[in-house]
């Protein structure tokens, strides 16, 4: 791959919103014709770029680069960077930032999802999948390594502009709820028994079983009762507790083999829609399954939220976590989303775009960035307990030192919770989802 002038300089833009976001308008930046050094001019004095040439990119890619260690810029621990052992990070010489290390290619790897581009092999549910990454091939995935570089550059920066101030941004934590299944005892009584004898075979919990027969006649009285909608209220009070914002994304899709299916315009679900807003929660489009690269059904199941709602949507995430690079933004651009929250692995969690800030994606087709802010999906419950199959213990811990990664770089920790999970797993959302809140909101 042979670098664009604006490939190039949308990778030194994402630098400069983590290290010094207050500059990112007064930055010119130009290119050599070889596109081997990119030269940023920020108040009259110049930080120098290094590129590696393209092949390197492609060994990159297969795992095969040599790379070398430095310590992130906290000193808690170290990364994998581009960069000759005998030379330093960076120099400063003649008032001028030399950056020696070439953070601009790995960088566009991961903010781009290029590898995904130039890497065929997909999942059962045509997702790229982690192991292909070369943040496991190269052991950086529970690191923002992007921001991480960033973050080092900013030290450097403090020392070519003495006289300014430049800080490491604020960690936001966002809860996010994707509502597959919004009523669990909906749809039949054979769906109904399904349900039920799940508990027992499925879930081998006897417990769950005999709790779940009242809660099937609660729901029959008074579909609110429903442990699937009383979930979701239970989800908007600990938001409320921890004064967060949760996101909650509803479904408008058929029943079908991948999708529960549900109707939103149901007094029920349109009752729960009404609870979300009042309490000043965000209401956002949980993309079905097949609507990753077709146009047509992603409009006509988002315009069921939307008048389910009463207005414009413009979150969204994909059921599955579905997301094809040569369509799926596309899609999302011309329907109107824009914030997306699809971009994290199913099976490993961790930083699949390299970056926890919000960040445009890239248009390879025309060179240029989407207008959307995707948010990259850090943790999700099911990969912590169905991938990974972690103790509570492990998942807690896991939780918090993705989360430590975030407030070090001063971006956002996205974690996904399901309403479901939230009422089949009780002890996982109280020790694991629940303490991670108590234990850490108050120290962002």
């Amino acid at each position: 791959m042979i670098f664009t002038d604006n490939a190039i300089k949308y990778v030194i833009k994402h630098l400069f919103m983590v290290a010094w976001k207050d500059v990112l308008n007064e930055i010119s930046i130009n290119i050599t014709e070889d596109k081997r050094l990119a030269v940023a001019i920020i108040k009259g004095k110049k930080i120098i770029f290094k590129i590696s040439e393209h092949t390197h990119i492609d060994q990159l890619i297969q795992g095969k680069a040599n790379l070398s260690k430095i310590d992130t810029a906290d000193g808690v621990c170290s990364i994998p960077i581009c960069l000759e052992n005998d030379l330093p990070f960076a120099e400063i010489m003649d008032n001028e930032l030399h950056v020696n290390a070439d953070i601009i290619s790995l960088s566009f790897i991961m903010l781009s999802r290029y590898e995904e581009k130039v890497i065929d092999e997909r999942d059962i549910h045509s997702r790229f999948e982690s192991k292909n990454s070369v943040a496991v091939k190269y052991n950086f995935i529970d690191f923002p390594i992007v921001d991480e570089y960033a973050l080092i550059l900013q030290n450097y920066l403090k020392v070519l502009f003495p006289e300014e101030k430049i800080v490491v941004s604020f960690c936001n934590i966002i809860p996010t709820h994707d509502i597959d299944m919004v009523q669990r005892f909906s749809g039949g009584l054979i769906k109904v028994v399904r349900s039920l004898l799940a508990d027992i075979f499925l879930y081998k919990n006897l417990f769950m079983f005999f709790r779940s027969i009242p809660q099937y006649f609660a729901s029959v009285n008074n579909p609110d009762k429903d442990p699937y909608i009383e979930s979701i209220h239970k989800l908007v009070r600990v938001s409320e507790q921890f004064n967060l914002k949760s996101e909650f994304y509803f479904m408008g899709t058929q029943p079908s083999r991948m999708d529960c299916g549900y109707n939103v315009e149901t007094p029920c679900v349109l009752r729960t829609l009404s609870f979300i807003q009042q309490h000043e929660m965000f209401i956002g489009f949980h993309g079905g399954y097949y609507t990753s690269t077709n146009p047509e059904l992603f409009a006509k199941e988002k315009n069921k939220i939307e008048a389910a709602v009463g207005y414009e949507i413009v979150r969204g995430r994909q059921h599955y976590l579905r997301f094809d690079v040569h369509s799926t933004f596309d899609i999302m651009e011309k329907c109107g989303i824009k914030y997306d929250s699809t971009l994290g692995y199913a099976d490993r969690e961790g930083f699949r775009c390299g970056t926890c800030y919000e960040y445009h994606p890239y248009d390879f087709e025309n060179d240029r960035e989407y207008n959307i802010n995707e948010r990259p999906l850090i943790v999700m419950d099911g990969t912590l307990s169905y991938y990974r199959v972690y103790t509570i213990e492990k998942a807690y811990a896991q939780i918090v030192k993705l989360y430590l990664r975030c407030k070090a770089v001063g971006g956002n920790f996205v974690l996904l919770w399901h309403n479901n999970s939230a009422m089949r797993e009780t002890k996982w959302f109280k020790k694991v989802y629940c303490r991670f809140l108590e234990n850490n909101i108050f120290e962002s």
